[in-house]
């Protein structure tokens, strides 16, 4: 065994006073602090638990299911390639993007302006406005209870 700084034995493992090494500080645990630093990767077949927080500084890839039990927090870019399903409220406090179709099957309130580059059509075919002219046909009757303003002819 090592008596200060030194080579234990004949292997690989060295004692710098506070820090065990493995082949010049590949694999290192602090004995002071209790943390522990790998260089390369690192795979555990089974369960891994973590009390506490979790930094990545790098690409996160996560195959399979994940669950966060708690609040969870994206800073920056999110890419989801596959279905998102959220239980319960979705807060965004940015600006989304959605490239491709979104199904929502409740209500929906909006309370700023809704632009659309393209048709607007409620329940197929009962109110459609085109886009590429502006035409509105309703399948229904119109009521009016303001003013109305037309050029052209009624």
């Amino acid at each position: 065994m090592a008596q200060a700084d030194d080579h234990i034995m004949d292997s690989p493992l060295t004692y710098l006073g506070t820090t065990l090494a493995l082949n010049n500080n590949k694999f290192t645990v602090n004995s002071t602090t209790g943390n522990i630093m790998a260089v390369g990767d690192s795979l555990v077949y089974g369960n891994s638990r973590t009390v506490g927080r979790i930094d990545v500084s790098g690409n996160m890839n996560t195959t399979g299911d994940s669950l966060v039990s708690g609040n969870s927090r994206t800073v920056g870019r999110m890419d989801v390639s596959g279905n998102m399903n959220t239980t319960g409220n979705m807060l965004t406090s940015g600006n989304s993007r959605i490239v491709g179709n979104m199904d929502i099957s409740g209500n929906t309130n909006m309370t700023g302006t809704v632009n659309s580059g393209g048709n607007f059509s409620v329940n197929t075919n009962k109110f459609n406005v085109i886009a590429t002219n502006g035409n509105v046909s309703t399948a229904g009757t119109m009521d009016i209870s303001g003013n109305t303003n037309m050029t052209g002819k009624l």
